[in-house]
């Protein structure tokens, strides 16, 4: 019989989050082995609710400086493209990613995604991509940082 943890019901921070909102993982007391699908319902939510915590710390660093100081700069793409990279670290996920990129980055350029998207493809090739071996390590690392936490 599986047990699945509750996650309180918060909203991201609304500069960026009509796309990424924490969702309630229901407290489920039945055997639901068997229903099909189940499984991939909760890792979307988990997902999104990991992608919203994200959008919400990197709003939070973002919130520090004034919003002239950041408008139309493609240095502030760059840097946010470089941290979901390191964020997201699953293959081939490029488009997730930049969408993600976009949505945080959108409220600096008028809400224009287009244009957005236009600054992520002129600075993508300055873009450090994250390999396979960094990938494992950095998931390795998560992995032994959160065992510590509960501890």
């Amino acid at each position: 019989m599986k047990k699945i943890q509750s996650v309180n019901n918060r909203q991201c921070n609304d500069n960026a989050t009509e796309l990424f909102q924490k969702k309630e993982i229901p407290i489920i007391k039945v055997d639901i082995n068997g229903l099909q699908g189940l499984d991939d319902k909760l890792k979307k939510i988990k997902l999104c609710n990991y992608q919203c915590d994200f959008v919400t710390e990197i709003q939070k660093v973002l919130n520090l400086y004034d919003e002239s100081e950041l408008k139309y700069n493609d240095k502030l793409v760059l840097f946010v493209m470089q941290e979901v990279e390191n964020f997201l670290l699953k293959a081939k996920c490029g488009e997730s990613k930049k969408e993600l990129v976009s949505s945080i980055c959108k409220i600096y350029f008028n809400n224009e995604i287009d244009l957005v998207e236009m600054v992520i493809n002129l600075v993508f090739h300055k873009l450090s991509q994250v390999k396979f071996i960094k990938r494992q390590c950095f998931k390795i690392l998560r992995f032994f940082l959160k065992v510590r936490q509960s501890h």
